[in-house]
């Protein structure tokens, strides 16, 4: 995992309660040590997290404080969708059963007169992009492993 991500899964795990340092470095698999710097990069970037010191101590963010929801226009998520329903082609893709999740997920927020207007839509588009979305997703699936991996 890269520190970027790390960062934002650090504010996700604390959004869900007190951790330690050592908890935190298990998680993420990296020292106590960076997970303290990684903390205090938080606070340079005005996140709010709280430092609990003593025996039950910890971090915390502070009373209120979210991510806030991922916000997307109607054309990503359109785009998304589009893409998902090509994923649906292929059954051995290794996003096979998070599509259908992330796909009424994305249908959930999207407002019903979009939605109306993207059913045709989606029915009507040719395999050939569907395809090449299908093929792009992959590839970048793949590319972000080799990074995590080192290969």
């Amino acid at each position: 995992m890269n520190r970027t991500n790390r960062l934002a899964a650090i504010i996700m795990a604390l959004q869900h309660g007190q951790e330690t340092a050592h908890t935190l470095g298990e998680k993420f698999e990296v020292s106590r040590r960076t997970i303290l710097r990684d903390i205090q990069s938080l606070s340079e970037m005005n996140v709010p997290i709280i430092a609990i010191s003593g025996p039950g101590g910890g971090f915390r963010l502070m009373e209120g404080y979210v991510l806030p929801p991922l916000q997307l226009d109607p054309v990503e998520a359109a785009t998304l969708i589009f893409a998902l329903e090509g994923l649906s082609r292929y059954a051995d893709t290794p996003f096979h059963e998070k599509r259908w999740t992330l796909m009424n997920k994305v249908k959930a927020i999207i407002p019903d007169d979009i939605m109306a207007r993207m059913d045709p839509c989606s029915n009507s588009c040719s395999i050939i992009f569907l395809t090449a979305i299908t093929f792009f997703l992959i590839w970048t699936h793949c590319w972000h492993a080799s990074l995590n991996t080192g290969g």
